[in-house]
């Protein structure tokens, strides 16, 4: 019987607590198959949710004994696996067996990252115990009504039932009368997602200048206070604008599922506001959620209080200031403060899960209005520029953008970051992006410039146009560094004087004097101090120029031209 209850998988979410969804997939064999289940554990503040998929084989061993083994599907956040093991429970008593059944339930779990160890715990104090429990429970009830139900059918059957023989026939039997007694209200369903669930992009947090936490702890109170600013490249209007659109929040604000008004109660100021914010939080093997109604005081174009009257929290509250030190940006200042009796239950849980979205979730929430405030401009831009008529701004690349459409265009595909694919097919593609990246220099990215803003993207779409130098060339920039010469190129004198002389010019030191090794690496011309060396060295290569050679090895160029020139004086 406990084996039976053991393995009806499609009841196990009636009586099993935290188990919302427990069904057999498609395929596999009588002994051995896959399992989708999912739980959810609720408590005052938080909901944990976790789904699994697992591998399930059932064993017979020896003396009556079964195994029930199972392992999770592979996973890349942990290793989980385990057994339920039935077994007669050789106790004797009096002489006599006692009938009764061992149940016992091993367990394996190997996080392939760190979690709390305080979720450990409770899983492992609460969780674990109480399933084994309702399997007890519920292999205890069916044994009950299996005894009642045999004495009322054919004597035949009642003397098997009394001898010890499991008859699965009445447990299916009892199964149906059991789901046909039973209300709708009772039918378990998958609890629905929250649509802003899945995956998205994240902007890089560059513009994050401050984050602060303070604990302001007491005995009987988890308190702390966060603050993050940002700095926002748009007039301070129009970020207002976007963080007073509380309707579209959950659009673009990461772990915010819901945002919507609520009617507000008479008598109270006009400038109020009643929200309604639900949140979650994905985590390792777990899913948090918090809901809170908040009250917001504007201070139009400034500030923006809030403060939670309902909710998960013992208290919350903060604000958004808003401040203009610049023409061309607005900084926001987010600042938080948060009261938690320590009586709640889960707190240990609790409290490294707040630390953790203030460096998490706070920064990215403010990253994530920054871009949505950017991306508004930029569509307003677009729209202007549409409006107008206006072409590309750069007259050296009209003819690349023939037939491609105008900037507007170019701007309304650059909202969102282009694939590598798509560049390396579109030359115009490719250099929008590089324009909007490095347009104000007309240089050319280094590599490690590229790498540093994380674009190796745009370094492998410039390689399937030519290379850094062929989309110099078409785009009109200049290169950041010397192209590479052909081969044999440095073997003639003329050219590596050509080159020197060029390199004077340029750098604005004296002409027919020979500049130093250290003048050619902070160029960045590597080139022509490998060349030095490979006509052997600074004075061979003078004489052979017949340029002066100057022995001054002072660290500041400027020091070094001037002793240059006063040396070039006194010759003369």
């Amino acid at each position: 019987q406990v084996w039976a209850v053991l393995t009806d998988y499609d009841r196990l979410v009636e009586f099993v607590p935290n188990l919302e969804v427990c069904e057999k997939l498609p395929g596999g064999s009588a002994t051995r198959y896959r399992l989708r289940q999912q739980g959810c554990s609720q408590s005052l503040y938080l909901r944990l949710e976790a789904s699994a998929v697992l591998d399930v084989q059932e064993v017979k061993g020896p003396l009556g004994r079964r195994e029930l083994r199972f392992a999770m599907v592979e996973s890349p956040n942990l290793k989980f696996s385990g057994q339920w093991t039935v077994e007669p429970d050789p106790t004797v008593r009096d002489g006599r067996s006692l009938g009764t059944t061992k149940l016992r339930y091993e367990i394996s779990v190997a996080p392939k990252w760190s979690i709390p160890s305080t979720l450990v715990s409770k899983v492992v104090k609460s969780g674990l115990p109480a399933n084994i429990c309702a399997i007890a429970e519920r292999a205890e009830e069916v044994g009950a009504n299996f005894a009642v139900s045999t004495c009322t059918r054919h004597s035949t059957l009642a003397q098997a039932a009394l001898a010890g023989v499991v008859l699965y026939a009445s447990l299916i039997h009892l199964s149906h009368r059991t789901a046909a007694d039973a209300p709708d209200t009772l039918c378990v369903k998958p609890c629905a997602s929250y649509p802003a669930i899945g995956t998205a992009k994240k902007s890089l947090l560059e513009a994050l200048t401050e984050v602060h936490l303070r604990r302001l702890d007491t005995n009987n109170t988890l308190h702390r206070r966060a603050v993050a600013v940002i700095a926002v490249e748009a007039s301070l209007e129009e970020v207002w604008d976007v963080l007073t659109d509380y309707e579209a929040l959950p659009e673009f604000v990461p772990n915010l599922a819901v945002c919507e008004r609520l009617p507000v109660p008479a008598g109270m100021e006009s400038r109020l506001t009643r929200l309604r914010q639900v949140g979650f939080k994905d985590m390792v093997f777990m899913q948090l959620h918090a809901e809170a109604v908040l009250d917001l005081h504007e201070r139009p174009h400034r500030e923006i209080q809030f403060r939670a009257v309902a909710g998960d929290f013992g208290v919350l509250q903060g604000k958004f200031m808003l401040s203009e030190p610049e023409r061309k940006e607005t900084h926001l200042k987010y600042a938080v403060e948060v009261k938690i009796p320590r009586s709640t239950p889960m707190m240990g849980l609790l409290e490294p899960i707040l630390e953790r979205m203030v460096y998490e979730d706070i920064p990215f929430n403010l990253a994530a209005l920054k871009q949505r405030v950017e991306d508004l401009k930029l569509q307003r831009r677009i729209a202007e520029l549409e409006a107008q008529g206006t072409s590309w701004a750069i007259p050296m690349l009209n003819f690349f953008f023939a037939g491609e459409g105008n900037r507007a265009a170019y701007l309304r595909r650059r909202t969102e970051r282009p694939r590598l694919s798509e560049m390396a097919e579109d030359f115009g593609l490719l250099a929008a992006e590089l324009e909007r990246c490095f347009g104000g220099t007309g240089t050319m990215p280094t590599r490690a410039q590229l790498r540093a803003i994380t674009r190796t993207d745009l370094e492998k779409a410039m390689v399937a146009h030519g290379g850094p130098a062929a989309v110099a060339k078409r785009m009109g920039w200049k290169l950041a560094y010397k192209a590479k010469a052909p081969r044999g190129y440095w073997d003639k004198l003329k050219n590596v004087e050509r080159e020197i002389a060029e390199f004077c010019e340029q750098e604005g030191l004296p002409p027919r004097i020979m500049p130093l090794k250290m003048d050619f690496v902070r160029a960045n011309r590597y080139d022509l101090a490998h060349v030095v060396e490979r006509w052997g060295g600074l004075s061979e290569l003078a004489e052979l120029l017949e340029y002066q050679a100057c022995t001054c090895r002072s660290v500041s160029p400027h020091v070094c031209k001037e002793t240059v020139l006063l040396l070039s004086t006194r010759r003369s």
